[in-house]
């Protein structure tokens, strides 16, 4: 639009001087030539000037995710996991994604022995993607604990767990 308006200015002025003979009708196609080829730059100046505009914000929106500190924090005295036979059990775990929400898990157990496989099978929100996210500790069990080699998983370092767990 800027350029458009500019070479509309260029013709109006220059035709206004070319009939007072003040220029040529020359040398207003040549004025005419420079803001086309002007066009070029000014629009992808343009261009760059919008990708910085979002490269920025992305930044910050980065930022603001790496600055964020997880609600899942390790014990002082947490100790890493290393070389897990794998057994798993569940001592009456309930679990819930908010203060007021309803339970996803209620008083749940089970115990899945050292190289046993075990299918989770349910509908839709019934709380099997949950049960692996609190294996892997993005979140604690509300009541109830969960055991990895007969340790509570609480004691463990969260990265260190979940170096030694394969999805």
């Amino acid at each position: 639009l800027v350029a458009a308006f500019g070479t509309f200015a260029v013709i109006v002025f220059g035709s206004l001087q070319a009939l007072d003979n003040k220029i040529s009708p020359g040398s207003l196609l040549v004025f005419v030539a420079y803001m086309n080829s002007l066009n070029v730059p000014i629009r992808t100046l343009a261009k760059v000037s919008a990708k910085i505009s979002r490269a920025w914000v992305s930044a910050g929106r980065i930022r603001e995710i790496l600055e964020l500190q997880p609600e899942i924090e390790d014990r002082p005295d947490a100790v890493e996991a290393r070389n897990l036979h794998g057994e798993i059990e569940f001592r009456n775990v309930s679990f819930n994604y908010g203060d007021d929400a309803k339970n996803v898990l209620n008083d749940v157990s089970f115990r899945v022995e050292k190289g046993k496989k075990v299918a989770l099978l349910g509908i839709s929100g019934a709380g099997k993607s949950t049960i692996v996210s609190l294996i892997l500790r993005f979140y604690d069990p509300k009541t109830g604990a969960i055991l990895v080699d007969g340790r509570d998983i609480r004691d463990y370092r969260r990265e260190s767990l979940r170096g030694e767990i394969g999805i």
